[in-house]
């Protein structure tokens, strides 16, 4: 009997040693390397400041409600590319790992995301000027209110420069 549960017992050691090597997590990944440098990330934080720089003109077009000119504005190079810039940014070697995880990607919620939808709610929200809706509906019950598109356009806009501004800020400290 002995000589049953040895060979037994020898067998599924074996098989219990290949699950365990099966079932057992890889091991962690290595942290990746930088994928910018830190050229592209001086240029990526110019990007962000003629961005920022171009908020105040954007104001006083959505103020005078020229839309097409908004949209214009919107359509420049520094805001088309804005999640690029804000990617470079995060990705350089120059932040340290805090101040990438508070400025985040779109994602990784962060104070990124609160740009790049800032730029999109702007548009939005002109679209929405044109098509009238109602807003606030949940459970079959409106509020009757109609969606004020120049409106949303003005919290958007003061969304994406709060969001900007901190993170300039977030740059400033690392002389960029």
């Amino acid at each position: 009997m002995c000589a049953e549960v040895l060979p037994r017992r020898a067998a599924m050691g074996v098989v219990a040693g290949a699950l365990a090597l099966a079932l057992a997590p890889a091991r962690p990944a290595q942290a990746a390397k930088a994928k910018a440098t830190t050229e592209q990330v001086v240029a990526a934080v110019a990007s962000l400041r003629a961005a920022q720089g171009a908020l105040p003109a954007i104001a006083e077009l959505i103020e005078a409600a020229d839309w097409d000119g908004t949209l214009a504005a919107l359509s420049t190079p520094d805001f088309e590319n804005i999640e690029a810039s804000l990617l470079t940014l995060v990705n350089g070697p120059t932040l340290n790992i805090d101040d990438k995880k508070v400025i985040g990607t779109r994602k990784r919620y962060g104070i990124a995301a609160d740009v790049i939808y800032g730029v999109g709610g702007v548009k939005g929200s002109i679209e929405k000027i044109g098509t009238p809706q109602i807003e606030s509906c949940s459970g079959g019950q409106c509020s009757g209110k109609m969606v004020d598109g120049a409106a949303g356009a003005q919290k958007a806009l003061d969304s994406l420069a709060a969001s900007l501004k901190e993170i300039i800020n977030i740059c400033k400290s690392y002389k960029l």
